[in-house]
């Protein structure tokens, strides 16, 4: 069984732009994509479905454990720390960050798509991101190098997509050209060991599945400018 986790964040309390997208391209992902919806949270707030529920019960989670997750699909502001989450009224003291970014279990999930700018900038980002431990089991990010826009259908589009039998990395470019233009560049950073053949993901059930690069060996990092 195929499983899928959404998130959106909309509102950040005068600490960036309200987006109005958000939710409509996070839930039209996981509309579209076969398998079974497991997690979802909205601007911080989880919401635990039956599925979810019974998920936990069977293999002894409580609500602070992670549930496992195939692909995670973020929406929200981002730059190159990750997607930005803050969601607080409170004023931030001087001490404290005006923005934190998602913390993100990679230990089962294989896939994570942050639809938010610049997380994948090329400067740094293996020193950000190229973790192993990090990376668990974790095939792909996908998301982008440069400033994107919003779009309140590059998730159900980047769905269809896969659903067609596209690979992961043509199926999230193709989606991104529909749904941006100018100077935005979309990205990639994707894991390989002496096992795996990530380079021809496709979703489940619908293509080749690389087995895990568990502790990859090599990291590949892809920007194209749509």
């Amino acid at each position: 069984m195929a499983r899928i986790g959404i998130e959106w964040y909309n509102d950040y309390h005068k600490t960036a732009n309200k987006l109005k997208s958000s939710e409509r391209s996070a839930v039209g992902f996981g509309h579209t994509l076969s398998g079974t919806k497991v997690y979802e949270r909205q601007d911080g707030e989880e919401k635990e479905n039956s599925t979810q529920k019974e998920l936990g019960a069977e293999q002894g989670l409580n609500k602070q454990k992670t549930t496992v997750i195939d692909i995670l699909y973020s929406v929200g502001h981002g730059n190159k720390h990750g997607l930005l989450k803050n969601t607080s009224s409170q004023k931030p003291t001087n001490d404290q960050e005006t923005d934190e970014t998602t913390q993100v279990e990679t230990t089962s999930m294989k896939w994570w798509i942050v639809d938010a700018g610049e997380m994948l900038q090329s400067e740094g980002i293996f020193e950000r991101w190229g973790n192993a431990d990090f990376f668990g089991r974790l095939h792909y990010i996908l998301g982008f190098h440069s400033v994107c826009s919003e779009s309140d259908d590059r998730g159900q589009r980047f769905a269809r997509h896969l659903e067609n039998g596209e690979n992961m990395r043509w199926a999230w470019i193709r989606a991104c050209a529909e749904t941006e233009s100018g100077n935005v560049s979309c990205a990639y950073l994707r894991a390989e060991n002496h096992v795996s053949d990530t380079l021809n993901d496709h979703w489940i059930g619908k293509g080749h599945v690389s087995p895990d690069p568990v502790c990859p060996s090599i990291l590949i990092h892809l920007r194209t400018t749509l």
